[in-house]
């Protein structure tokens, strides 16, 4: 019962438009509309959300591409792990930073979190290895999003000839 009830507690992280991005104390993430994710507002909300800068670059947000693939492996190691064994390039393929969650009012947080930014291709290779079906899934979701904004990108380039 004591760790049904921990697993419930929320720490509240971020307000924007009105809506909360909550993480849960085993760091699966709810995301909502109008959401922005350190620096990125939120421009797909389907299967994974997908966030974008003011560069139109598209990233993902690692901790909900690990709670969609329903790793049973602890966050911090699965992410170590994959990017040790599949030669993943900091500041390329991804991008790490640290977010500190203050305690609430029974003591849940005060703690520093190490999170990562994935481009949507490390996202969709880390979807194909886990061979799972759900995995498979994921990585048509990052396939058929690619194609919808390569349309959308071309359309006005189309227009001009």
């Amino acid at each position: 019962m004591k760790n049904n009830a921990r697993f419930h507690k929320f720490v509240k992280c971020e307000k924007i438009l009105e809506t909360v991005i909550l993480i849960k104390h085993h760091h699966s993430v709810e995301v909502g509309k109008g959401l922005k994710f350190m620096g990125f507002k939120l421009t797909e909300n389907g299967m994974i959300p997908i966030y974008e800068n003011e560069k139109k670059e598209k990233r993902v947000n690692a901790r909900e591409l690990h709670t969609k693939l329903e790793s049973k492996q602890e966050f911090a190691n699965w992410i170590k792990n994959r990017i040790k064994k599949y030669e993943f390039l900091e500041n390329q393929d991804y991008f790490r930073f640290d977010k500190f969650i203050k305690a609430d009012k029974k003591g849940y947080g005060n703690k520093k979190m190490t999170d990562y930014r994935l481009t949507i291709d490390m996202a969709k290779e880390l979807a194909m290895i886990e061979h799972n079906q759900i995995g498979r899934k994921i990585r048509k979701y990052f396939i058929e999003v690619e194609k919808r904004y390569l349309i959308t990108n071309m359309q006005p380039l189309v227009a001009q000839l």
